[in-house]
């Protein structure tokens, strides 16, 4: 997920793209779901101190991926 969102962060942030509106697909959700039953998403956002259920985990990462689209 990490390489998935450094990636994210540089194409969005690209020069060729800065004036390009972006659509960004969310999918594979439950392969998502089971990894992160695994796995604390505290080791993949250090910030994230909301409670650990899923809902507030997809939430969280949908906020952070908006902030890092900003230009």
């Amino acid at each position: 997920m990490i390489e998935s969102l450094r990636l994210f962060r540089s194409v969005c942030n690209s020069r060729w793209f800065y004036n390009t509106a972006m659509f960004f697909f969310l999918n594979k959700k439950d392969i998502f779901e089971e990894k992160i039953k695994t796995t604390s998403i505290q080791c993949l956002f250090k910030n994230y101190m909301g409670k650990l259920v899923f809902v507030y985990k997809r939430f969280y990462k949908r906020s952070v991926i908006g902030w890092m689209a900003k230009r």
